[in-house]
Parts: structure tokens; C-alpha cells; sequence
């Protein structure tokens, strides 16, 4: 009996602790929308951004798919473009 009652002081105390280091974890509660900045507008904005390019492969739907063309197409295309921004 005494035992049972030593774990279950234990239990709530573990249980208080937790609950209190969780409490203090809570985050704040935003009042209101928060601020946007305004867009960057310019000629250099256009160079800055980025810029999506997707490619498509046909082929005919019982057949297996390619998987092996899309680093082909990322090492052949997209790369030297990538590699001429960066300079």
C-alpha cells in the first residue's frame, strides 16, 4: 500500500514538472496580421528572383517511366544555366 502510494506521488510530481517545463514552451499568441514588407520593384528585381522550369516526358502509359532522364536533363540543361548566374 505504501509503495503504491509512493509511486503515485511520484507519478503526479513527474507530471507536475512536465507540466510546468511545457507551460513555459508555450508561444505567444500574435495579435494581429503581421507586417508585410513592399515588394522589391526594379530592373535588378528580375535578376534576384527565381524562376521555375519544369519538363515533359511523353511516353506511352504501359511502358515503364525513364527515371533515369531526369538527372540527365538536370546535369545537361539546367546546370550550365545555373553554373552561368552563379558568376
Amino acid at each position: 500500500m505504501e509503495r503504491n502510494l509512493k509511486r503515485a506521488a511520484a507519478g503526479m510530481a513527474l507530471l507536475a514538472a512536465v507540466s510546468l517545463i511545457a507551460g513555459c514552451a508555450g508561444r505567444p499568441v500574435p495579435l494581429g496580421p503581421a507586417p508585410v514588407p513592399p515588394p522589391v520593384i526594379g530592373p535588378e528585381a528580375a535578376e534576384r528572383g527565381w524562376w521555375a522550369v519544369r519538363f515533359r516526358f511523353d511516353w506511352p502509359p504501359e511502358a515503364e517511366p525513364r527515371w533515369h532522364l531526369d538527372p540527365l536533363i538536370a546535369h545537361r540543361v539546367a546546370r550550365p544555366v545555373l553554373e552561368s548566374y552563379r558568376q
